[in-house]
């Protein structure tokens, strides 16, 4: 499957349990590219759209906030 421009996929397993259970995934290297997240889930279409929507239209606010979050870390480790 595709939305705007970026790949994803439906995917159908069975529980621990033994009840059937399905979402969507994408971990499309294009979308994802600079970001620490690897790939995600959501469990409708629309939230799937929603979620790639929100990666497209904020791409440079999360890798501020990625980079925020790796000096804090190097801050709190006292690593500078």
């Amino acid at each position: 499957m595709e939305y705007r421009g970026i790949s994803y996929y439906y995917k159908e397993w069975t529980t621990w349990n033994g009840k059937q259970a399905s979402a969507y995934y994408c971990d499309d290297e294009n979308l994802l590219r600079d970001l620490q997240l690897k790939s995600f889930g959501e469990s409708t279409k629309e939230e799937m759209h929603s979620r790639i929507d929100y990666i497209i239209n904020n791409y440079d606010k999360e890798i501020e906030k990625q980079v925020l979050s790796h000096k804090a870390a190097l801050e709190f480790y006292n690593l500078k």
